[in-house]
């Protein structure tokens, strides 16, 4: 059973995840939330940035905050 994030309004089902760049081997770990109804991945720019990625190519949004927590 996942753990579920009380800074959610409701609560929401989170887990342990860890990204990785396969070209530099740079990794982050991160608490994701868990949504299988979703048609994005959402991916903090700190984390984008020390995983050393560029948007290029690709739809690329910035937000400042997300049910009221920073992102």
């Amino acid at each position: 059973m996942p753990e579920y994030d009380p800074a959610f309004n409701p609560p929401a089902p989170v887990m342990p995840v860890e990204i990785r760049n396969p070209l530099t081997g740079a990794s982050v770990q991160l608490r994701a939330q868990i949504d299988s109804g979703t048609s994005i991945s959402v991916l903090p720019v700190s984390a984008a940035t020390d995983l050393g990625l560029n948007a290029t190519g690709a739809i690329f949004h910035s937000y400042t905050q997300w049910q009221g927590r920073n992102v």
